[in-house]
């Protein structure tokens, strides 16, 4: 369970109503899903439960000292970043604490000082099952008894709506289950010229527009870009009566606008969603 030093700095000191951060071009697979079960309360679980965390004073009060132990037997420490560098956004301290856990798995780049995020690998070439592996095997860094699944869907004919229902429900609120469902959405942004994964926050369902039958508006946010882009997944009959209907994902709305002028009037193509299903979490 969480200790006394951590209950007594509350969670804000930890900082989980903040979003994930990325700063890196190769992790996206990883820090989307993260960001998508931070948002559904699992990584403030994760830290009650099976992450235990230490703040002493440093002689530098900028950067105060944080140790941590996970129940899967990890220990560490750092110097957590308080203060903006070069007018960039600090990455929230729960983060910086989970990639401390995760870089026990890069000695090498430890060794020579290389951020985390810049040590991971690319998911290029790792397919659902190596990308679950990898999954498993950071968040295992925390708990020994945590499993992952991966679904892949993209749109492409065949499809229909109870395959779509049964992939895009996925419950807002888990309760005291031990299993957390998420969606990532794979997107290329301007003319396929950048593939990347980001996270969805929320998935609702509505009724028919565009042609389409009833559709799914999934709800993303970009840990990289910090943009929230909104994607509507449907059917629509395709001009080859044969192969009947189509998946289709709507960007006709789907210009990036956010606070930072980043990417400002980009455009994402989403070409995949994948399902992801955590076991063995502590509940919420």
């Amino acid at each position: 369970m969480i200790n006394d030093a951590i209950a007594e700095l509350g969670t804000e000191t930890l900082g989980f109503s903040t979003k994930t951060l990325q700063f890196s071009d190769s992790a996206c697979w990883l820090l989307s899903t993260v960001e998508a079960l931070r948002s559904k309360g699992r990584i403030q679980s994760l830290f009650a439960n099976a992450i235990g965390v230490n703040f002493t004073d440093s002689e530098n009060h900028n950067r105060p000292f944080c140790s941590w132990k996970t129940t899967a037997g990890q220990t560490g420490s750092f110097h957590v970043v308080k203060t903006p560098r070069g007018g960039c956004p600090i990455i929230p301290v729960w983060q910086q604490i989970l990639e401390d856990i995760f870089m026990t798995r890069h000695p090498f780049e430890l060794k020579k000082q290389i951020p985390f995020q810049e040590a991971i690998r690319p998911a290029m070439g790792m397919g659902m099952k190596g990308r679950a592996e990898e999954l498993q095997a950071y968040l295992r860094l925390i708990d020994g008894n945590i499993g992952v699944n991966l679904k892949l869907l993209t749109p492409r004919f065949g499809l229909n709506s109870v395959v779509l229902d049964s992939f895009f429900n996925v419950p807002q609120e888990e309760g005291t289950t031990t299993t957390a469902t998420v969606l990532v959405a794979q997107c290329n942004i301007d003319d396929m010229t950048l593939a990347h994964a980001i996270a969805v926050h929320k998935t609702e369902k509505s009724g028919g527009v565009k042609g389409k039958t009833a559709s799914w508006v999934v709800h993303a946010y970009d840990q990289l870009f910090l943009c929230q882009p909104k994607f509507v997944v449907g059917l629509q009959t395709t001009k080859q009566p044969k192969k009947g209907l189509s998946c289709v994902v709507d960007t006709t709305d789907n210009t990036t606008n956010n606070d930072n002028g980043l990417l400002e009037g980009s455009i994402y193509v989403c070409d995949g969603f994948i399902r992801t299903t955590v076991t063995g979490l502590p509940p919420i």
